[in-house]
């Protein structure tokens, strides 16, 4: 019991812990204009034009908790704040998930390994979630072990592959001084928020949790 309590602990930790600290990070740099003022729209337009994709999309979204790169509809999805924002979050956000593209584009091949496994990845966190519910309603330990322990398969398999976000970040930044987006000003502050958005897989561990509730509270505002 006292093992299952201490695994449950961590995994908390390291998800809604990089979850809580994104948010926070995104927040607080969301007050920061850039001078170009660009929207993140306009910058992930830029950048894909610059790789001649005319093939990718970008979409704005009230589906997801996150902006992200759908590599299986080659679209960008953007969530309200960073395709219209103007600021340092909208635009390290939009570049960072605009440079996902790129690395699909290369035919980068841990990418293309990510991209094999994550209809996997993807079933197997909802069945982790279902098991862990099964678990704690009927009071079975192993059955709760055994969906702690896939929710932690799932967090190592981001880690190991964590050198794409490496990838990705480093295209980011490029994109963005070779396209006079920010200024040198600006830099230090852009590459924190990239940092930050390179967590967002370790931080999906807790999506589907996170975005029932999202859901919950849309609902509610919605028949206020």
């Amino acid at each position: 019991m006292l093992l299952i309590i201490s695994l449950v602990f961590v995994l908390i930790l390291l998800s809604f812990g990089s979850y809580v600290y994104i948010e926070i990070t995104y927040n607080k740099y969301q007050k920061n204009k850039i001078k170009s003022n660009l929207s993140g729209f306009e910058i992930s337009r830029n950048i894909l034009d610059n790789y001649d994709l005319n093939n990718v999309y970008i979409t704005e979204t009230n589906e997801y908790l996150f902006s992200k790169y759908d590599f299986n509809r080659k679209v960008v999805r953007f969530v309200k704040n960073v395709f219209n924002g103007e600021n340092i979050t909208s635009t390290a956000i939009s570049s960072f998930e605009t440079s996902y593209a790129i690395l699909d584009k290369k035919n980068d091949k841990l990418y293309e390994l990510r991209k094999k496994i994550m209809p996997i990845i993807n079933i197997l966190l909802i069945s982790s979630y279902i098991i862990i519910l099964i678990g704690l309603l009927f009071g079975h330990m192993n059955t709760l072990l055994s969906g702690v322990i896939i929710a932690y398969l799932i967090l190592i398999f981001y880690i190991l592959t964590y050198n794409i976000e490496k990838k990705v970040k480093k295209i980011a930044l490029k994109e963005l001084i070779t396209n006079r987006i920010i200024t040198k000003k600006e830099r230090a502050n852009i590459e924190k928020v990239l940092n930050v958005a390179s967590l967002n897989n370790i931080a999906s561990v807790i999506f589907p949790l996170a975005e029932l509730l999202k859901k919950i509270i849309d609902f509610g505002k919605s028949n206020r």
